[in-house]
């Protein structure tokens, strides 16, 4: 037993250098989760990189340890790790998507650690403090809205797993379709149409037919929903169809590539593709469009397809696609469209996207008010054959990219120059020298139709609208010098778009349904300089003709091609009388005559439509086509 003083026990320090002698094993955001770094000291550490989060990764006492040393700051250490994570990251294919977040869709970026002006008292980072209550405000509220999502897993929602048996049910055997697969591919809704990378969706095909059970597959809805839109389109026009599917009768089979363009819908609507945007509601967005707008059999159908167009851009502005610049890491490598694509790919793919989009965007028939992409600052696509090539060909050779270069380049014609009202002449004139610089875009094809049909639509589109905006003043040109360029550019881009949809006789089924009105403006132009004493033009009015009356029994609309093929006969036909009786100059009389020679109780409705009075020419500018 002791008599003495009862010796001082020792008590644990608290200062920063007693503190310092002892180092976190783990960061604040994996010890939170009670796992271990994969690197003591490694900012950001690999699981926080994994996770997404790399901001958010600090570890206890760094900031005043490191800050007291006399090399470098720790937040000059961490943004040099940061930098070799992402150079490592390039390197091998895969960039975490934190890393890539354009300023858009980016969380705001954590603060550097600060030096303490008072050594002696601890610290906490800054960016500690942010991503604490950052972590608090996620798992408690959600993600702030607008942000994108990440992708949810199958099977949670029983409402997308019931849509999912229906579509499973609604599939064609594993050979049927893979059968229509390789006939979209190799056909020219794809060569000339590339919304989708043909070897990736083959692979992605072909695993998914080798499936023994497609129900269990955990395929992704939205793949499902382009796989049923690649399905419509080939049965739509395909000649093997009926082969294809032997127990279908011939009104059954017909009505197939509308049933599953609604199952498509189902897909989409199961992926979630309203809450989560994603690259393949972009893709078969463009499949809706060429299905319901290119070829499609009704006004109604029109309008559907500008809706799902709005829907894609929304889908493209919210992942960023419109302020992209020429860095890999801003797109989203993490979208499952982009399985097994580099950096480089993605973003040339994306820069495709969003320039198909603005050309849809600046030439489909709507208000110029409506616009959404005019002030998109994404690059031009390179003109790659590839998407991992590195050199890029020549302007005048056709690629996959040359769609959207040229339907980029005239989407900013259109739009740059669009004013409401009349346009001066003057400003007619600087119109037409745009409109030209586009068709200089154009390059000179001499690939199959098969590869080319939709360069020669944005060919005549072009065309169309140089008639367009000088046919108001093309009547003048044939009694004042001052008009004639008006009279010669009306005409020529008349006989230029005749030219290129004769080019369609041998396969009709790819002249888009919208081609016959601009043939049919063109021809009216042609009759016009006819019965003004050309008779040159009579040959392009021929041609019209001969257009209108090749046999095409996948016509979608017969009757429009019946009604076009009797208006240019009428045209014709007066325009002959007249030229022989001399009366040729009074154009409100041929009108008039034209009219009455097509008359019958059926038409009188569309005769306005098709035939209004001279004061259709009247109108400097009018918005798509």
């Amino acid at each position: 037993m002791s008599t003495g003083p009862n010796p001082p026990k020792r008590r644990r320090s608290t200062s920063p250098q007693a503190s310092s002698g002892r180092r976190a094993l783990s960061c604040t955001e994996c010890k939170r989760r009670k796992t271990k770094c994969s690197a003591l000291g490694k900012t950001p550490c690999d699981a926080c990189v994994k996770r997404g989060r790399p901001t958010q990764c600090v570890w206890e006492g760094v900031g005043v340890t490191e800050a007291n040393t006399g090399f470098a700051l720790a937040s000059d250490l961490e943004a040099l790790r940061a930098e070799v994570q992402q150079l490592r990251a390039l390197i091998a294919g895969t960039t975490p998507r934190s890393a890539r977040a354009t300023p858009k869709s980016r969380a705001p970026e954590a603060t550097p650690l600060s030096v303490p002006s008072v050594p002696s008292v601890p610290s906490v980072p800054a960016d500690t403090v942010e991503s604490t209550v950052k972590m608090f405000e996620e798992q408690i509220t959600g993600v702030l809205p607008g942000y994108r999502l990440k992708m949810r897993p199958l099977g949670v929602d029983a409402s997308s797993a019931s849509l999912l048996d229906q579509i499973y049910s609604l599939l064609p055997d594993p050979s049927t379709g893979t059968a229509l697969v390789e006939e979209y591919l190799n056909g020219p809704f794809h060569r000339g149409w590339h919304i989708i990378d043909g070897p990736t969706f083959r692979r992605e095909n072909l695993e998914f037919a080798a499936q023994p059970d497609r129900r269990l597959s955990n395929t992704d809805p939205a793949w499902l929903a382009v796989y049923l839109m690649v399905l419509a389109i080939t049965i739509k026009f395909s000649p093997n169809a009926a082969t294809l599917f032997p127990f279908f009768l011939s009104s059954d089979l017909a009505q197939l590539p509308m049933a599953y363009y609604k199952t498509s819908l189902m897909a989409l609507e199961a992926a979630d593709y309203l809450a989560v945007p994603q690259i393949r509601h972009i893709q078969v967005s463009l499949a809706y469009v060429q299905f319901l707008f290119h070829f499609g059999e009704t006004p109604a159908q029109v309008n559907i397809a500008l809706r799902h167009l709005e829907s894609a851009i929304t889908t493209a502005q919210w992942l960023n696609l419109d302020i992209l610049n020429d860095d890999p890491t801003a797109v989203p490598l993490d979208d499952p469209a982009f399985s097994g694509f580099t950096p480089r790919a993605a973003l040339g793919m994306c820069k495709r996207y969003l320039h198909i989009l603005s050309f849809m965007d600046g030439t489909m028939q709507r208000q110029p008010r409506l616009w959404r992409l005019d002030k998109a600052t994404t690059p031009m696509p390179e003109n790659l054959r590839n998407l991992d090539d590195t050199e890029a060909r020549p302007s005048y050779e056709l690629t996959e990219a040359t769609l959207a270069r040229v339907g980029g380049t005239l989407a900013m014609v259109i739009t740059h120059h669009h004013k409401p009202g009349e346009l001066s002449y003057d400003e007619v004139l600087e119109y037409d020298r745009a409109l030209r610089l586009a068709l200089g875009a154009v390059p000179p094809v001499t690939e199959p139709l098969e590869d080319t049909w939709l360069i020669h639509l944005v060919f005549c589109s072009i065309h169309n609208r140089i008639l367009r905006v000088h046919r108001p003043f093309m009547t003048r040109g044939y009694h004042e010098e001052e008009w004639q360029v008006s009279r010669k550019a009306s005409v020529d881009s008349a006989m230029r778009i005749i030219e290129r949809q004769a080019l369609f006789n041998q396969t009709p089924w790819l002249r888009s349904g919208f081609a016959k009105r601009w043939i049919l403006g063109a021809a009216m132009v042609l009759a016009i300089d006819f019965v003004l004493g050309n008779p040159s033009s009579r040959d392009g009015l021929s041609q019209a003709l001969a257009i209108f009356t090749t046999e095409d029994l996948r016509d979608q609309t017969p009757h429009v091609t019946r009604e076009c093929a009797k208006t240019i006969g009428a045209l014709m036909a007066v325009g002959d009388e007249r030229t022989i009786l001399g009366t040729a100059n009074d154009l409100d009389a041929y009108f008039d005559e034209v009219k009455q020679s097509i008359a019958a109780p059926a038409m009188e409705m569309s005769f306005d439509f098709l035939f209004p009075d001279l004061s259709a020419f009247d109108f400097a500018f009018v918005s798509g086509g």
